[in-house]
């Protein structure tokens, strides 16, 4: 047995031990290094969310004109995209592997880091959204809408409470927009564009990572990965994200146009938020559009006129088209539930005084602007990550709880 057996198998306080045991000794201190290491802890604080928000906390996605396939794929694998400059970067990684294992220096029975080719990369947020909202409307259809729920619902009108109920209820543990979707675990770090994968292992056993990490061409993979600007992901080593803060990687991006950090995300990049309002109005259609199809009508009990005896009727239900929610429901309507339904996503970071303040002042932003200025003003307030599990403040304030035997909760 090697020295970190940790997986997904054991119980909480066997994955606790272990996941401690591998993160604190599976690199050793580094400290005879003849350089920095490149590893660094991607499920640690903030840097969870690295390449999903910018300098601001803004979330944001890669835009998809900055896409390219990614040089020397397996010609039997899917094609695999990264951000254009990670491409670059990613290339001349393996053309610098490539020049150290002709000069012999390389361990060519390596099982692992020998021939260099990528095997996973860039995700689309847009495909793994969509999905991930189907899943949400089977089990809005199939465990929330009880027996009594589904007879509560004759029209639209009496759907969109449950509806937003739902929503509503999910949002304390589950992203509902697709902004609180990107920043999620859900996503994960491949929407960002800024990691390519080199292998095909699993990342919930710390025994295949200790093989991986004890590889013969392991100390090369380091330094050849810094010297062209990528960090190695401590938790799934065989993971490179650029480091878009380091030299080489500033280097390559200056070709597209982006010198500085700051330019990367800024400018490679797009803030995310835009079409949360849409992407919600048109869950909401599809949901109960897809409750019509299922359940066209109902039979419910009614009391006939001027008698006692009871019988019943049949309600139909009339589908709904997203042109008909617009006209049928103003935007201050569905700017207010964006915001009730964002304050709970973000972990209530602010008061029920400061809530009712961003509801006016949203509210005067859609009679003097656009919708979007309201949707960015509104994210603008409640963007703090502060509070999310695995932030810093978060990890304090556990740690604070833990020593003093306290449940205290995060202030806003």
């Amino acid at each position: 047995m090697g020295r970190f057996n940790g997986n997904n198998s054991q119980s909480t306080l066997e994955q606790f031990i272990e996941r401690g045991n591998f993160s604190f000794n599976a690199y050793g201190p580094g400290l005879d290094a003849p350089y920095p290491q490149p590893i660094k802890d991607f499920n640690y604080a903030e840097r969870i969310l690295y390449g999903r928000i910018n300098k601001a906390h803004d979330v944001i996605f890669l835009k998809k004109t900055n896409l390219v396939q990614i040089a020397n794929q397996s010609p039997e694998g899917s094609i695999l995209r990264a951000a254009n400059f990670v491409a670059e970067a990613f290339s001349n990684f393996v053309s610098s592997f490539q020049t150290e294992a002709n000069r012999g220096r390389l361990d060519e029975k390596d099982p692992y880091i020998y021939n260099i080719v990528p095997t996973r990369a860039y995700i689309d947020s847009k495909v793994l959204y969509e999905e991930y909202i189907l899943s949400l409307r089977n089990v809005f259809i199939r465990n929330f809408l009880t027996k009594k729920r589904r007879e509560n619902i004759i029209n639209f009108d009496s759907f969109l409470k449950l509806f937003f109920q739902y929503i509503f209820e999910t949002a304390e543990t589950l992203p509902i927009s697709k902004t609180a979707f990107i920043a999620s675990h859900i996503a994960g770090p491949l929407v960002s564009g800024l990691c390519i994968e080199i292998a095909n292992l699993d990342a919930s056993d710390d025994s295949v990572k200790e093989k991986f990490i004890n590889s013969p061409n392991f100390e090369y993979y380091k330094l050849i990965a810094r010297n062209n600007g990528f960090s190695i992901d401590k938790q799934v080593p065989w993971r490179l994200i650029a480091d878009i803060a380091s030299t080489p990687m500033l280097r390559v991006a200056s070709r597209y146009g982006a010198p500085t950090e700051n330019k990367i995300l800024n400018i490679l990049f797009s803030r995310a938020g835009g079409d949360d309002l849409i992407q919600i109005k048109r869950m909401a259609v599809d949901f109960y559009n897809h409750l019509v199809s299922l359940e066209p009508s109902m039979v419910v009990p009614s009391s006939l006129n001027y008698s006692r005896s009871c019988g019943v009727q049949t309600i139909t239900r009339d589908s709904m088209t997203l042109e008909e929610l617009v006209t049928n429901y103003n935007q201050i309507f569905w700017i207010d539930n964006y915001i009730n339904l964002r304050y709970v996503e973000q972990k209530k970071p602010v008061s029920e005084g400061a809530l009712i303040q961003l509801k006016k002042e949203s509210a005067d932003l859609l009679q003097a602007s656009s919708p979007l200025l309201a949707v960015y003003h509104i994210n603008n307030t409640i963007k703090t990550f502060d509070n999310f599990q695995g932030s810093y403040a978060r990890r304090v304030l556990d740690r604070q709880n833990f020593e003093n035997d306290e449940n205290l909760q995060p202030t806003y």
